[in-house]
């Protein structure tokens, strides 16, 4: 009888993994597709997740997108802990790009 019961806890265990990197296989391959159709607001999985709203970001200042880094800006500075520097950073370089600020 035990051993039925290790079998049974075996099988269990092994359907068990299984199912749990398939989950994160499957998860990675949406997240990969929806990188590539560049929609990054839908893969924030944490949206209070201070590195990702830190590379959406900067994702916008590449892309020009100032009143973007604005909204972000603001979301990060409620949930920063440990990057709050790097908002800093990314506000002084945009006073510094936007129009109105560099005309004389």
């Amino acid at each position: 009888m035990s051993k039925f019961f290790k079998l049974i806890g075996l099988i269990l265990l092994t359907v068990s993994f299984n199912s749990t990197s398939f989950s994160k296989e499957n998860f990675f391959n949406e997240a990969l597709e929806l990188f590539k159709k560049e929609k990054y607001e839908e893969l924030l999985i944490e949206p209070d997740n201070e590195e990702a709203l830190l590379m959406l970001m900067k994702i916008a200042l590449e892309k020009s997108n100032y009143e973007k880094v604005k909204d972000l800006s603001e979301k990060f500075v409620k949930v920063c802990k440990n990057l709050c520097d790097e908002n800093k950073d990314i506000q002084e370089s945009l006073k510094n790009i936007e129009p109105e600020n560099n005309e004389s």
